[in-house]
C-alpha cells in the first residue's frame, strides 16, 4: 500500500482592491478638503500624496490645483500588499465675489494725483480700471 502525504504551504495571497477611490469635485474654500472617497479591499487601504508616506487617512488638499492621490491595500497577516494605483484629483479655483463695492471719492483739485474711489473688497484680489479701455490693475486709478 502506497502512502500519500499532503504538503500544505502556508503563505499569503495577493491582496486586492474591491472599490477604488474616486476623486471628489471640489472648489477652493480655504479649508482642508478630502480629495477622494475611501476605497476598500483586502486589508487596510492606505493613501499618499507623495507615493512614499502612506496612511489609512484619505489625504486632504487646501490650495486650488491638481493633486495625484496614490493608494493601495497594505500588507496584512493574510495578504501581500497590492500594487500602487493613482488617480488625479483637483480643487478648482473659486469664483471671486465683491462684498463691498468701490465708492467714488469727493475730490478737490490740488495738483497731485488722487485715488478716484475708495477701495472695494471681496474674495480674491480686487482689480480696477478707468473707463472701458486699458488694463485692469490692483491700483485704484487716479
Amino acid at each position: 500500500m502506497r502512502r500519500r502525504s499532503l504538503l500544505f504551504v502556508s503563505g499569503k495571497r495577493r491582496g486586492y482592491i474591491t472599490i477604488h477611490p474616486i476623486g471628489i469635485a471640489l472648489t477652493y474654500t480655504g479649508e482642508a478638503q478630502q480629495l477622494a472617497s475611501a476605497g476598500s479591499g483586502s486589508g487596510t487601504m492606505v493613501y499618499s500624496l507623495d507615493n512614499n508616506s502612506f496612511s489609512s487617512i484619505v489625504p486632504t488638499g487646501i490650495d486650488a490645483g491638481d493633486y495625484t492621490l496614490y493608494y493601495k491595500c497594505s500588507e496584512s497577516d493574510r495578504y501581500i500588499e497590492t500594487n500602487t494605483f493613482s488617480i488625479a484629483c483637483n480643487i478648482a479655483k473659486a469664483h471671486g465675489s465683491v462684498t463691498i463695492d468701490p465708492t467714488p471719492k469727493s475730490l478737490t483739485y490740488n495738483t497731485y494725483p488722487q485715488a478716484l474711489a475708495n477701495a472695494g473688497s471681496g474674495t480674491g484680489t480686487m482689480y480696477y480700471r478707468l473707463g472701458n479701455d486699458g488694463d485692469f490693475n490692483t491700483t485704484i486709478p487716479s
